[in-house]
């Protein structure tokens, strides 16, 4: 049984592991057996198939959120291949209404070799943004190390624009360029009333890197600490990192204690 942990300030906080579709039921199993909340990036293409594969675990009370896969740019230049993106989003969006308290991060500009439109980034981001909203589901914007998002100041207006929520992944940010201008405190600062949810990692070099120590993710952690965050994916592919990275983050916070989860969704899966 998955558990969440309590703070000596009675914080409250979420930690869950990544998973793609490709990784099949024995990676989800695992994050179960390991006590990991899931943030899961489905198959846009075979939607139906989302439901079976998660439904198990919600049932067992374990919290499970969402998370796009490149291949579908909804700022897409070519106005085309944006609408078509656009719509897959919104059959996501479709997908996970029945589950409460659903949430997507999305992104722009994470699918390589595609030109992006700021304008129908926006146009369709806030359109995705409203009609998730209607269905009770949650749309965050994600950073990435490059692209439209890897600068702080855009990723913090596009979200305000379009109404979206912030994914901050933490990886990005301390690996893009344009992010260094912009000291990793003033930036959780600058999203802190927009964000849902954190990546934790720590750099991003080709690969995701897991921490080998606290001295750079530290500081970062106790600024997190302070907002009203609760979900904090650790987005490794490695799973002994991703225990290992739990382990040190919440021996740096000394949080104590647990509660178990309770069943978070009403569905006709149920």
């Amino acid at each position: 049984m998955a558990k969440t942990l309590i703070a000596h300030t009675g914080k409250m906080l979420t930690i869950a592991g990544s998973a793609r579709w490709s990784h099949g039921h024995h990676r989800l199993d695992w994050l179960y057996a390991h006590d990991f909340a899931i943030e899961i990036a489905p198959d846009l293409e075979n939607l139906d198939r989302l439901a079976p594969r998660i439904w198990p675990y919600i049932q067992k009370g374990l919290p499970v959120r969402f998370h796009t896969s490149p291949g579908y740019e909804i700022g897409d230049a070519e106005p085309a291949a944006a609408l078509w993106a656009l719509k897959r989003h919104m059959a996501l969006v479709d997908a996970v209404s029945e589950y409460d308290d659903a949430v997507i991060t999305c992104h722009v500009g994470l699918t390589k070799g595609r030109g992006i439109s700021g304008k129908t980034a926006i146009t369709n981001l806030t359109t995705l943004v409203d009609y998730a909203r209607r269905r009770g589901v949650t749309i965050t914007l994600e950073n990435l190390k490059q692209g439209p998002t890897a600068t702080p100041e855009r990723h913090m207006r596009w979200a305000r624009r379009t109404g979206a929520g912030i994914t901050l992944d933490l990886g990005h940010a301390l690996s893009a360029s344009a992010a260094r201008r912009v000291k990793i405190g003033d930036y959780i600062d600058g999203v802190a009333g927009r964000l849902v949810g954190v990546h934790l990692y720590e750099k991003d070099i080709q690969r995701h890197v897991a921490p080998a120590d606290m001295r750079t993710l530290g500081p970062v952690v106790d600024r997190l600490a302070q907002t009203d965050c609760q979900w904090w994916p650790i987005e490794l592919e490695n799973l002994a990192e991703m225990k290992a990275t739990r382990r040190m983050a919440l021996n740096h916070l000394d949080w104590v204690g647990e509660a178990r989860y309770q069943r978070l969704a009403n569905s006709r899966h149920g």
